[in-house]
């Protein structure tokens, strides 16, 4: 494996460790309610 190589594949893996930590946040967000109103029978 060549240092290109190598330097390539460290910035593809932190990329998609950033990319996964965005779409879990906003997953999150998504979901959350702030009144936690998730647990109420109507």
């Amino acid at each position: 494996m060549t240092r290109n190589e190598h330097k390539s594949l460290i910035v593809t893996g932190v990329v998609g460790l950033a990319a996964a930590i965005i779409v879990g946040a906003g997953e999150f967000l998504l979901h959350f309610d702030p009144l936690a109103r998730f647990a109420e029978d109507n």
